[in-house]
């Protein structure tokens, strides 16, 4: 969706036809946020669940969280996405605004002075900074999240930990967001010089994520089946450790009850009952 939002800014700077292009910009708008949501939230999502997990292990206690929640926590990211999104094409829509960038005198085939002028759309509202700002703070949650499961998860197991991941995925994204906004909102730039500042962040931050992201689970299919089984077996201890954590406390809750027992039959027998009268 992020290469998608690339395209549809090119096919954007070349249109001519303004509700055309207001369309278009805002479906651009709006992609580019979920695609945001999709990636981090359900990378995020996933590690959760495992350090929801082992920290129930830890506890002793039981845990279930299904597929289906999961999905659901990605699409509450999505509908924010669609939220802010309304919000701001209802109280403060977009416009198509043009600005003259140059003039030139020229002469036509008969020697006539001609005026161009080379004129620069924009999509924009009045309040555009507030509306970013919406979006940036929201990311900036959704990835101050992904840095506490990372920091959460970071001595699970190995076939479960995607920490390191994680964190060089919210690392690039930091750098690109600190590097790019500037760039964007405080540099004169020209139309074809932002597009291309825009899209040359884009196009390199996704593909950064998605390689450190997706290339190590690939490079698995080259390792020896004898050397996934040795991983594997790292699963079997957590479950022999588990199996024996619930053996111990079935055996304190045992030694409890005996315990109580104990009290109230010496209770009773404080207060003249016998066993078999009670």
């Amino acid at each position: 969706m992020a290469y998608i939002s690339v395209m549809l800014m090119v096919v954007e700077n070349s249109l001519v036809v303004d509700q055309t292009k207001l369309a278009i910009c805002k479906i651009r708008s709006l992609i580019l946020p979920v695609s945001i949501s999709l990636a981090f939230g359900g990378l995020f999502v996933k590690s959760y669940r495992v350090s929801v997990i082992f920290n129930a292990v830890n506890k002793l206690k039981k845990v279930n969280l299904s597929d289906k929640r999961l999905v659901s926590v990605v699409f509450i990211f999505i509908l924010i996405d669609l939220l802010i999104f309304v919000c701001w094409n209802i109280i403060d829509p977009m416009t198509i605004q043009s600005t003259v960038v140059n003039t030139e005198m020229t002469h036509d085939e008969n020697n006539n002075d001609v005026q161009l002028q080379y004129i620069s759309d924009e999509c924009i509202s009045e309040h555009n900074d507030i509306w970013f700002g919406l979006l940036f703070v929201f990311k900036g949650a959704l990835m101050a999240f992904g840095v506490f499961i990372a920091w959460d998860t970071r001595n699970v197991i190995s076939a479960l930990n995607e920490s390191k991941q994680i964190a060089f995925a919210v690392y690039c994204v930091s750098i690109i967001a600190i590097v790019a906004i500037p760039v964007i909102f405080v540099t004169d730039l020209t139309t074809d010089a932002l597009y291309a500042t825009i899209s040359v962040f884009l196009i390199v931050g996704s593909s950064v994520i998605l390689i450190a992201v997706f290339v190590p689970k690939i490079l698995l299919l080259g390792i020896p089946d004898e050397n996934i089984k040795v991983r594997i077996s790292e699963l079997n201890v957590f479950e022999d450790r588990t199996t024996k954590q619930t053996i111990a406390l079935y055996i304190q809750e045992l030694h409890e009850k005996q315990t109580e027992l104990a009290r109230l039959k010496k209770q009773l027998h404080q207060n003249g009952y016998s066993c078999i009268d009670a």
